[in-house]
Formats: C-alpha cells, sequence, structure tokens
C-alpha cells in the first residue's frame, strides 16, 4: 500500500503511469485519435492523471502530466478553442479527451488545430463511455499492482501468524502461502545459484522461488 507520507520520488517507483499508445491500444475504451503529425510523435507521453473540466481556462487547477477531458461546453468558436488549448499547453498537460454527444457530435475544427499547433494529442471519447471510464482506466493502471500487493499481503499475514502460533515448519509456511496466493514456493538451500526473476533470499534460510501461472507475486509479498 502507498504509504501516505512517501515523497514524490518513493511514490513514482510505486506505480507506472499508461501512455496515449495504453489508451488506444490496450484500454479496450473505443477512444479514437485525431491524427496530426506533432500529436501522433507524442503518444508515448505518459499521464499522471485525468482531470474533467469545462473551464476555458483550468490551468490554474492542474500540475502538469494530466488527461484533460470536456465535452466541450465553453469551445463555442475557434477562439474559445484557442485560448482553452492555450492554457493547456501552458500547464504542461499531456493530452486532451474531447467527449462527443451531448455538445458536440464532433471535435471542432478549431480544437483540432489549435492541439496540433502545440503537438497536443487529442483523442476522441464515444458517447457510452464516459469520462470517469477513463479516469478508472488510468487509475487502475496506475495503481493496480500496489492494491494487487497490498489485499494478497492482507491476506497472506493472518494465515502466516496462525500458522507460527502452531509451531509450523518453514515449509508448512511456504506452503499455506501457496494456498492463499495460488502458486507454489520452492527453498533452495544457502548459496545455491538460484536463475529466477521471482525469487528472493532469506537470512540463514537459502531463496524463495516462486513457481506458477502467470505473474509473479510483487517482492512486497515475498519479503
Amino acid at each position: 500500500m502507498i504509504d501516505p507520507g512517501a515523497d514524490d520520488q518513493t511514490v513514482a517507483h510505486q506505480v507506472k503511469a499508461p501512455t496515449f499508445h495504453d489508451l488506444l491500444e490496450r484500454s479496450g475504451l473505443g477512444l479514437q485519435l485525431i491524427h496530426s503529425d506533432s500529436g501522433d510523435r507524442n503518444l508515448g507521453r505518459a499521464i499522471s492523471w485525468s482531470h474533467t473540466t469545462e473551464l476555458q481556462d483550468p490551468s490554474r487547477y492542474l500540475r502538469g502530466g494530466e488527461l484533460v477531458c470536456t465535452v466541450g461546453i465553453s469551445l463555442q468558436t475557434p477562439a474559445d478553442c484557442g485560448t482553452f488549448v492555450d492554457s493547456l499547453a501552458r500547464a504542461g498537460v499531456s493530452g486532451i479527451c474531447f467527449g462527443i454527444g451531448d455538445v458536440h457530435d464532433s471535435a471542432p475544427p478549431g480544437l483540432i488545430e489549435a492541439s496540433a499547433r502545440h503537438g497536443l494529442p487529442l483523442l476522441v471519447a464515444p458517447p457510452q463511455i464516459p469520462f470517469a471510464t477513463v479516469s478508472r482506466y488510468i487509475a487502475d493502471f496506475q495503481f493496480g499492482g500496489v492494491i494487487a500487493t497490498a489485499r494478497a499481503t492482507n491476506a497472506l499475514v493472518p494465515e502466516l501468524l496462525s500458522s507460527q502460533r502452531r509451531r509450523e515448519s518453514v515449509r508448512a509456511l511456504l506452503d499455506r502461502a501457496g494456498q492463499v496466493l495460488g502458486c507454489y514456493f520452492l527453498l533452495e538451500a544457502p548459496g545455491a545459484v538460484v536463475d529466477s526473476p521471482a525469487s528472493i533470499p532469506v537470512d540463514e534460510l537459502g531463496t524463495v522461488v516462486w513457481l506458477g501461472r502467470g505473474d509473479p507475486p510483487d517482492s512486497a509479498v515475498l519479503g
């Protein structure tokens, strides 16, 4: 679980930000890219968070790196669009997600032009995809691994404490952990050469090695 007192650098090591490539190719949300040479070159940008707004200048609420979502209530003229995108560029956002169907049936030409001028990727969200779904994907992408680790740890700790109270052997403790996590743990002798990234050394016991399907548990769980 992320420590509320952790500094930004520590938290950055605990999360992984999605990119526009992830939103377009992996999310399954049906987002579409409005192509432009400059915007296309920036599809590898990391997205720190999402921010929904209908303000024409939301820059004071932005920290940089956001995907800014809007349905364009305040974007009625090319000048409106220019003011809006200029403010986002000054704030250092990653790009824009424009929702169609509520106010506009398509992305305004002025928004397309201004986004291309600043090199901001412009995505279009279909009417059936609310911005909350986009935000949830970004949050799950960033914190899903951290949350899974916390859940596994919370499930595992009571079982291991129960085993310790019964004075079970290390092998029995590992078997119980494997039952909770759906895997199997080997215990290699101290000094043994272990060629596996899913392993962790334990003082005076040897090296615990994970065996199973899918991705191994986070090292925080193994530890």
